[in-house]
């Protein structure tokens, strides 16, 4: 730019002068540390800025000139720029103090602006002088807060001497911090410590709103409880937060910081002896406050109004106790004139101060005692009358001493009363020791009272539920077991009448009868049924008595009921257990025969048939036997409802044991024809129902069952010979092939009474010693025999021998054939014993069947091992015979039992081979020694051809296999070499000898012994 300063035309000597004088105008503008700005006074463009400006204001020196100065960041403000400018062109000088600017980083500083105008070259220039006074007016800013901090400091200290109280104090520390330390709001805040919460106290400065429903805490869980104020208390730390509205910590309270104008804020924790119990809150309106200097002051402020804190605390304790020794001496003078107990008090030595009325009348001290007030003829006088007077004595003796204990004992006098005796020490607030006051009180009506009480309270929580109400009905009170009784407690039932647990099962009939009984008798008792809290109803005995006054008046009423409800239940399941069966709920014998009576009765007077049915379940002991009584039982109920379904509603389904049940038809046809027709359809129904599957625990059951039926009418037979009639129709459906019906047939009768003769000498036969085993030869191909195999046989007493097919069965059934089964175990092994001492004898091998029940008790191999180990011979020489279907029906179990035993040496045959399933993989899998043809199979050889292809199949399939095999029910010679011809070389049958008795058997050996020899 062209220098202002250039003269135009001057000589050479006044050219250097210039241009020195210009040189050094430049130097000290350029230097200056003051900035320079020359402004054309008429256009207001800057001519030229000087370095320091530039530092100062950070536009560099293009972007200031030619601008005009409204157009430089510094002075953008058009308006007060121009203003300023028409002042400067107005004027020439003009100085402003305190000018605010901003550079071009944006921060702002405080600058002081001086200007002067002069002409250079004919333009009227304006040179502005600027100052940076920014740090000159923060230091002052400071100088002025620790002045007035000090200042607030010297009032607090002033507050501090001349309050009286914490809350005078508190409200003289907040204004001295606001009036005289120059902050925008103070306030003192005190821990609830139950909700932690910080509550304001003490207020004061011009933005008070901003603490109106402030959420303070000390809770560090609380987003309450981070700030500064809490975390101050907490921690019981001094807090400086220099940025208020920046701090992320006061983000809870910031909204209602920026109108209150709050810019840093100092929290000091306020302490009473030792204990932080709140804090003294300061706010200021500019950032960065509190520097060293002022929390130094502010940290004094804080331990300044602690230690006024514990001066007060400790007043208040000074007066507290320097109180309670008034009030106790008070109350002590106040007690000893209007206590109705005998009071004495002694000093700290035991000596007597004083006593009272009372205490001369309860002790009977003479007028004499009373005026001298001697400790010991006092206290003499008073233990004469004590029954253990010694233990009196030194328990005074040992309590007037400086003891702080407090003690309470009752004391039995010689007359009989009874004093309640309590002393205690006479304490001042520092815990000094100045005596003893002793209490005396007669208690003895109180303990008579109470011992009458217990025994009422004893009678009154019986066991009976015990309600007491007034003339009006009132409930008054209630025992315990009301509330056991009813479900409703004291609290509920008090205040109500009894209608509280009134039920509808009485109308009101009934309660009218009650009230007048009551009101004539004055008492009344019988079964009610109430109603208790949960609505269940249950019935009660209940006996009311009225209570009468002198005059004869009621005066309240007493209930009395005792719970019959498990009475009831009893009764039900007493009649329940006699008359139904517990399994299947269905009647049992008794309720059948009973309704047979009636029904035999009814039909006599209507003359319409009715109809028996006696339904016996096929196969069930086999079911039992195998999976279990459990899985019985589930049958058992599913068939009592397929049943129920099956018959009218009007019919009866009865149990009569184990698996039989009886079906009680009524009014049936008058027509027998039509009335069997009827009967007819209701059997094959049910045949039908129980042969749908039966799902029993995941066990899918096939099921039938074997019904006979007996029609009446007219009462031509008695109950149990209708019985019978129906259960000899049913034995007949069993021999018919079950899952069937038969009526009833007169000559089966004799049949089944024969039978059940039978039944019961089978139970004797054991007893009896009437079983018989007999033994029939098993031979090879030249006829020697190598064993025999044990048959059972029944020497009846009357009826003689009774071969296996006629009882087996029926043992089978009635569960004897377990014992019967041990029983030829036994004596099969003592005879093997026997022989093993004679040489013809001991080589022979003993078969012995096994049934199916025996062989699947789980003891088994261990009745067998005992069996061998108590008869001690050759377990080789014992084979046990099993049938197929009894291996099969757990081939698993077999297999572990009989290699149980055949590790021990016993040997196995299965027996009835070919009959069943005869498959080679289950052979494969048996530990077996030797195959039985069954004689069905050898008694048609020569006659049926594939009976024989059969023979010589099983003959074949046991060679390969390695097994022995032997056919039994050999009769023919023929039978025989076609046996020995395709390779079976041992036989059993008639053709060798028939079974018989041990003598007989041994006979015939040493007959043959004797040919050979």
């Amino acid at each position: 730019m062209q220098n202002p300063f250039t003269p135009h035309s001057y000589s050479t000597d006044v050219s250097k002068a210039l241009r020195a004088s210009e040189s050094r105008y430049r130097r000290l503008f350029e230097t200056a540390q003051d900035g320079i700005l020359l402004l054309n006074a008429e256009t207001a463009q800057i001519e030229d800025v000087n370095p320091y400006l530039i530092d100062m204001l950070g536009y560099t020196h293009v972007e200031f000139l030619g601008k005009k100065l409204w157009e430089v960041g510094s002075f953008a403000d058009r308006d007060e720029s121009k203003e300023m400018f028409a002042e400067l062109q107005t004027k020439g000088y003009v100085r402003y103090e305190d000018l605010p600017l901003k550079t071009k980083a944006g921060a702002r500083i405080a600058v002081e602006f001086v200007s002067n105008t002069y002409d250079s070259e004919g333009i009227k220039v304006i040179q502005c002088n600027i100052r940076n006074i920014t740090e000159r007016k923060a230091a002052e800013a400071k100088l002025k807060r620790y002045t007035q901090l000090y200042v607030a400091l010297s009032q607090c200290n002033k507050a501090i001497v001349h309050c009286i109280s914490e809350e005078e104090l508190f409200l003289q520390i907040c204004r001295a911090a606001v009036q005289f330390g120059g902050m925008k709001l103070a306030w003192v805040g005190l821990v609830d410590t139950e909700t932690l919460k910080v509550r304001p106290v003490a207020i004061f400065g011009d933005n008070t709103e901003y603490l109106k429903d402030i959420n303070v805490s000390v809770d560090a869980d609380s987003p309450f409880g981070r700030g500064p104020t809490g975390t101050a208390i907490r921690e019981n730390l001094l807090y400086w937060c220099q940025d208020y509205l920046n701090d992320p910590v006061t983000i809870p309270w910031r909204e209602r910081a920026v109108p209150a104008g709050l810019a840093a804020a100092a929290v000091l924790p306020l302490q009473r002896e030792g204990i932080v119990i709140g804090a003294f809150t300061l706010y200021s309106g500019e950032t960065n406050a509190f520097d060293e200097a002022a929390r130094d002051l502010l940290v004094e402020m804080a331990m300044d109004i602690s230690f006024a804190l514990d001066n007060f605390a400790r007043e208040s304790q000074r007066q507290r106790a320097k109180q309670e020794i008034e009030f106790k001496n008070t109350i002590l003078q106040t007690q000893q004139e209007t206590s109705l107990d005998a009071m004495l008090v002694v000093d700290e030595n035991g000596k007597i101060i004083s006593f009272n009325q009372q205490f001369i009348e309860l002790w009977r001290l003479s007028p004499q005692l009373v005026s001298a007030r001697l400790d010991a003829p006092v206290l003499q006088s008073v233990a004469d009358q004590v029954e253990d007077p010694g233990a009196f004595v030194a328990r005074v003796q040992y309590l007037n001493k400086p003891h702080k204990d407090k003690n309470r004992e009752e004391l039995q006098l010689k007359d009989g009363r009874i004093i309640d005796r309590y002393s205690a020490p006479m304490t001042g607030a520092d815990s000094k020791y100045y005596g003893r006051v002793w209490y005396f009180r007669d208690i003895t009506e109180r303990r008579q009272a109470e011992q009458a009480l217990r025994i009422a309270a004893t009678a009154f929580e019986v066991q009976e539920s015990i309600i007491i109400t007034d003339a009006h009905k009132v409930i008054l009170r209630v025992n315990h077991s009301f509330t056991r009784l009813t479900g409703y407690s004291a609290e509920e039932a008090i205040g109500q009448t009894p209608a509280l647990i009134k039920s509808d099962v009485q109308d009101a009939g009934f309660y009218r009868q009650l009230w007048e009984a009551l009101n004539r008798d004055h008492s009344w008792q019988g079964e009610i049924w109430n109603r208790r809290k949960n609505g269940d109803v249950h019935p009660v005995w209940l006996a009311i008595t009225a209570v009468t006054n002198a005059e004869g008046d009621v005066t309240h009423y007493v209930g009395a009921c005792a719970d019959l409800s498990q009475y009831k239940k009893d009764e039900a399941a007493i009649h329940s257990l006699a008359f139904y069966d517990p399994l299947t709920s269905l009647p049992n014998r008794r309720l059948l025969l009973d309704r047979l009576q009636h029904i035999f009765a009814a039909s006599s007077r209507h003359h319409n048939h009715g109809a028996l049915l006696y339904i016996d379940l096929d196969n069930f002991k086999t079911l039992n036997d195998t999976k279990g009584h459990d899985i019985g039982d589930l049958l058992l109920v599913e068939v009592a409802g397929r049943l129920h379904a099956c018959v009218r509603e009007a019919d009866t389904v009865a149990r009569l044991g184990g698996d039989e049940f009886v079906v009680l038809l009524e009014n049936l046809s008058e027509d027998p024809v039509q009335a069997a027709a009827q009967t007819d359809a209701v059997c094959d129904q049910i045949l039908t129902a129980f042969r749908q599957p039966y799902s029993l625990r995941g066990y899918e059951y096939h099921g039938s069952a074997s019904i006979g039926v007996s029609l009446f009418r007219n009462q031509e037979a008695t109950v149990n010979e209708m019985l019978k009639r129906a259960d000899a129709a049913m034995y007949q459906a069993k021999s018919a092939g079950r899952n069937t019906l038969r009526f009833y047939d007169p000559t089966l009768q004799a049949v089944l009474e024969a039978r059940t003769e039978l039944e019961g000498d089978l139970r004797c036969a054991l007893e009896g010693n009437q079983f018989r085993l007999y033994y029939q030869a098993q031979v090879d191909h030249t006829g020697l025999v190598l064993g025999a195999e044990a048959l059972i046989r029944w020497q009846h007493p009357q009826r003689g021998l009774v071969t296996p097919m006629e009882f087996i069965p029926l043992a089978e059934e009635m569960g004897l054939i377990l014992h019967i089964g041990q029983w030829v175990l036994e004596t099969a092994c003592a005879q093997l014993k026997r022989w093993e001492t004679d040489p013809l004898t001991r080589d022979l091998r003993l078969a012995v069947n096994v049934s199916a029940r025996q062989f699947h008790q789980p003891d088994f191999v261990e009745q067998v091992r005992q069996t061998l180990r108590s008869h001690a011979f050759t377990p080789s020489l014992l084979k046990l015979e099993l049938t197929e279907s009894l291996v099969l029906d757990n081939i698993d179990d077999a297999i572990v039992k009989m290699q149980a035993l055949r590790e021990i040496g016993v040997r196995f045959s299965m027996d009835d081979f070919g009959t069943g399933y005869s498959s080679l993989s289950y052979l494969t899998q048996l530990p077996l020694d030797q195959l039985k043809i069954d004689q069905s199979f050898v008694r048609n050889i020569g006659v049926k051809h594939s009976d024989a292809v059969i023979v010589q199949t099983i003959i074949g399939m046991a060679h390969n296999l390695g097994i022995e095999v032997i056919a039994e029910g050999v009769e023919t010679e023929n039978q025989r070499a076609f046996l020995e011809q395709h390779g079976c070389a041992l036989c059993q049958g008639y053709l060798f000898g028939r079974p018989v008795p041990i003598e007989s058997f041994e006979a015939r050996l040493k007959s043959m012994q004797r040919i050979v020899g």
